[in-house]
């Protein structure tokens, strides 16, 4: 049985991903930034292993004895770099087949300059020679809960994306992808798959399901890019995190991620969980 090692594995694919893959029994390890993250994963009955990105022995050490690896980059200034030195060290410790979460256009010239940077991450899998499966997830409904509290302050959804559709999928739904990429690369390797929900919402049409399933008034109103990143620096994100979630908005205003797929499905063999469906498990939150 090939070893398998999760990185990500505190944020919602990846622990989506290593759920399910413990689940039917798979040689799996966790990847956690420190030890405060490792506990809550060990826990749940996880092995894990410390992986500081900035750290090679680090990187050297979670490596030992894998052949796969799912490969997941949280947004920092050095993503680009980290993602590099991942890979490289992956392919010295003999990873043969990666399974990469990136991110909807994503490209080395893509229109946008978070595309661009996993655009760069996803080139350099192929150029090291593995056996990849890269998934380009649309934007995940979970990017919802980032704005609830203003939301829930204000009543007015405060998504910059004015009147364009995003095929919205559930962060989870994106973990079920990954979980079955690596487990079955006779089926999957050497595939790029853009990964979406079952339908491509407008901001008006989130503002009515959620005012459907919270009981309150919800409007939208065009959002302002402007006023987006203030509130987010607000939250403390550094600039540069904003900086990358902005040019993810504009890249959806211009008119980029309406499209579907039925990727969800394909991977895993049941339809992708809607909107409706992912607003009324939360709708505690937008009460």
């Amino acid at each position: 049985m090939s070893r398998i090692l999760i990185t990500g594995a505190t944020e919602t694919v990846g622990r989506t991903a290593l759920d399910i893959l413990m689940e039917k029994g798979a040689d799996v390890v966790a990847a956690a930034p420190n030890e405060d993250s490792a506990e809550s994963l060990r826990q749940s009955g996880a092995e894990v292993r410390i992986l500081d990105q900035d750290d090679p022995d680090s990187l050297a050490k979670a490596m030992e004895g894998v052949e796969r690896l799912f490969l997941f980059l949280t947004l920092h200034q050095d993503m680009r770099a980290r993602g590099s030195r991942l890979l490289r060290t992956a392919k010295e410790a003999g990873v043969s087949y990666v399974v990469r979460s990136s991110i909807i256009g994503a490209d080395a010239n893509a229109h946008y300059q978070l595309g661009k940077v996993h655009g760069g991450v996803d080139g350099e899998i192929e150029v090291l020679g593995f056996d990849y499966a890269v998934l380009r997830p649309s934007t995940w409904m979970q990017i919802y809960l980032r704005y609830a509290p203003l939301l829930k302050e204000t009543g007015v959804l405060p998504m910059p994306d004015g009147k364009e559709r995003t095929g919205f999928v559930d962060a989870r739904d994106v973990g079920g992808c990954v979980a079955e990429a690596l487990l079955r690369p006779e089926d999957f390797a050497g595939t790029v798959s853009m990964v979406t929900g079952p339908e491509a919402l407008d901001n008006h049409e989130v503002a009515a399901i959620l005012s459907k399933v919270s009981g309150r008034e919800i409007t939208y109103q065009g959002g302002d890019i402007e006023a987006t990143g203030l509130y987010l620096e607000s939250l403390g994100i550094p600039e540069w995190d904003i900086h990358m979630i902005l040019s993810l908005h504009r890249y959806a205003r211009n008119g980029y991620t309406g499209f579907l797929t039925q990727a969800v499905e394909h991977f895993t063999g049941r339809p992708a969980k809607t909107f409706q469906a992912f607003a009324e498990e939360h709708a505690h939150i937008w009460k």
